[in-house]
């Protein structure tokens, strides 16, 4: 979020949009406002096509954030100057790219919907630009260079419309400037379609994914579409009464017939902010139907590692721009991905828990209470138990009948006091007595190495971060060793001090393990059937089959893993017998049968861990 003490560099900020933006900005931090035409008091000169000036004024300013709003928009001028035009429009925004990535902070590049060719009644960020004018060509070349930066969010936006009598030099002043000549007939194009876009509307939407860091593409616009000749009579509707003149060319040609990014913006109208459907009236005041998003506070394990958390946390990245949730979390919590913009300190996160819609409470091997007993809001605090059951004794006969029966206290214990007070209680691991919901592992987004039709050249992948315990691990090991020796099977398996160990704050090693299995036409996983590990989903994210020990992770007559890749066994007998089964099938070339990628995409949609933690919001009746 931006604070008082950081320093925002607006570039071409003299024009109608700089000045809703410079208006928005200037309360909240401090403000370096530049333009080659220094019309205000506020405003320093830069000209951004000069890589030298933007190297010494980046110097002398040192910006924490850059938004970029410089740019000739005149068509008919960049029509005549297409050198002049590319080297503002694009060369403008490489300029400043170096410090950019240097310092890895957020950029702003305002684009266009001129950069579509018109063909389609309305367009989507997926949509793929075809710009028709120097002025579409070079915005969309400068929107390039801005989307190679790391931390970078474009805005495509629609007709601008703002800035008043001085600062508006678009439609909107132009025809009102022919009403004040007393003109009695106006001649205005009918055949360019386009979406409106109130210059104080789009300052703050730049202000709300700058706040929430949500780097990517855009559409900004308000509600409606229509040509330029429905604009003209919703006015002349206000202000006077005229003869209108249709004509249907623009001169020169310029641009597409139809600018209109989309009449509702998907990325806008779904809630992807806070706010909705943003509209200006006839006032130029802004009318808005709010839509708010749920906040919800996630209390992690202290200063340790622990991966059902960090299946929470990326299933909750995963919908971060859905706009439906903020996200806040504790700060000590050792996660394999950056959740820096989430963190909030303790004294923080404590008052935005009491006023948040709901808590989750993950209880693992190093969580403590004492956060969630000082917020102390049980009937919005749901508890998602990630222990391990008595770690390497899990299978021990007294350890299994005190779970049953209740009286088991040692690790992996159900926490009887949360089961009482919390609104609902998810646990990893059985049993799952007293209305406990199973919540194991999902497929995490970083898991996926498997790309449609991505050639399996490995029979067999069996490859564990330990393999004492269980002790099943190293005997299945060396059997498949000695099975795929005999009869002529690819393998890759691998022990601890290899460097496919899993080293779980490695990212190299662990996508190097990925790759592996994306080539593997069977990965076999031990444990993960019993007890649940990142093995067992690693290995479908990557459409591998399954073989795995006999699977006791949901309740029983559970459906959730009933899929035909997915073979069982018991003993080191039936997984020498599925092995058999499982060559068999290699060698008459059917294993292709049982990794149908229909299947494989139920499996990715169903397990993922965005349909995690949207099962935990589900049963909170969030």
């Amino acid at each position: 979020m931006i604070k008082m003490t950081d320093k925002v560099l607006i570039t071409g900020c003299g024009g109608m949009l700089g000045e809703g933006v410079y208006q928005r900005f200037k309360e909240r931090c401090k403000v370096f406002a530049t333009d080659r035409d220094v019309n205000e008091p506020w405003l320093e000169y830069l000209d951004v096509s000069s890589k030298d000036q933007v190297d010494e004024y980046l110097q002398k300013v040192i910006p924490d954030y850059i938004i970029h709003l410089a740019a000739f928009t005149d068509m008919e001028y960049c029509e005549k100057n297409p050198e002049e035009t590319y080297a503002t429009n694009e060369g403008g925004v490489k300029n400043f790219l170096p410090y950019v990535r240097s310092k890895n902070i957020p950029f702003v590049y305002i684009s266009t919907a001129g950069i579509f060719d018109g063909k389609k009644d309305a367009y989507h960020e997926e949509d793929v630009p075809n710009p028709l004018s120097v002025y579409g060509k070079s915005k969309y070349a400068g929107e390039l260079a801005a989307r190679s930066a790391p931390s970078s969010i474009v805005i495509r936006a629609g007709w601008m419309m703002g800035g008043g009598p001085i600062k508006d030099k678009k439609f909107i002043n132009k025809i009102i400037k022919q009403l004040q000549k007393g003109v009695k007939e106006l001649s205005v194009v009918d055949d360019k379609l386009g979406t409106p876009c109130y210059t104080y509307d789009l300052a703050r939407i730049i202000e709300h994914l700058l706040d929430k860091r949500s780097f990517g593409i855009y559409h900004g616009a308000c509600s409606g579409a229509g040509s330029r000749l429905d604009i003209a009579r919703f006015m002349i509707s206000k202000l006077a009464t005229l003869i209108f003149s249709r004509t249907t060319t623009m001169p020169h040609g310029l641009g597409p017939k139809n600018c209109s990014i989309q009449r509702y913006l998907t990325s806008y109208a779904t809630g992807r902010f806070a706010w909705k459907n943003i509209s200006t009236n006839s006032t130029g005041r802004s009318d808005h139907n709010t839509v708010l998003m749920k906040s919800i506070a996630i209390i992690l394990p202290d200063n340790s590692m622990d991966y059902l958390a960090n299946t929470i946390l990326d299933g909750f990245r995963a919908i971060e721009n859905s706009g439906e949730y903020e996200i806040r979390i504790t700060s000590r919590f050792i996660a394999f991905s950056d959740y820096s913009d989430w963190k909030l300190d303790d004294a923080a996160f404590i008052e935005y828990a009491k006023k948040s819609d709901l808590i989750i409470f993950i209880h693992a091997k190093y969580t403590t209470k004492t956060l969630v007993e000082k917020i102390g809001m049980w009937d919005k605090t749901i508890c998602v138990d990630g222990n391990e059951v008595g770690k390497n004794n899990r299978y021990d006969p007294a350890i299994r009948k005190g779970l049953a029966d209740g009286t088991y206290q040692g690790l992996g214990a159900i926490q009887f006091d949360l089961l009482k007070k919390c609104r609902c209680y998810f646990r990893r691991e059985k049993p799952y007595v007293n209305g406990i919901i199973p919540f194991p592992f999902g497929i995490e987004r970083s898991f996926v190495k498997y790309t449609h039709g991505k050639n399996k050249d490995i029979d067999f992948t069996c490859i564990f971060g330990q393999d004492e315990w269980p002790p099943l691990r190293r005997h299945a090991t060396e059997l498949l060793e000695k099975f795929c020796a005999k009869n002529g099977f690819s393998c890759r398996t691998s022990k601890t001090t290899s460097l496919l160990s899993r080293n779980v704050r490695d990212v190299k090693v662990q996508d190097k393990f990925r790759e592996i299995l994306a080539r593997s036409k069977v990965g076999i996983s031990i444990g993960g059937g019993g007890y649940d590990t990142l093995r067992f989903w690693e290995t479908l994210a990557n459409n591998c089959v399954l073989l795995t020990e006999t699977i006791d992770i949901y309740e029983p007559g559970s459906d959730a893993l009933k899929f035909k890749r997915i073979f069982e066994f018991k003993d080191l007998s039936e997984f020498e017998r599925q092995l058999e089964a499982l060559g068999s099938i290699i060698k008459t070339g059917h294993i292709d049968d049982y990794l149908g990628i229909d299947e494989y995409n139920a499996i990715l949609k169903k397990h993922s861990s965005e349909e995690r933690v949207r099962s935990l919001i589900e049963a909170s009746n969030l």
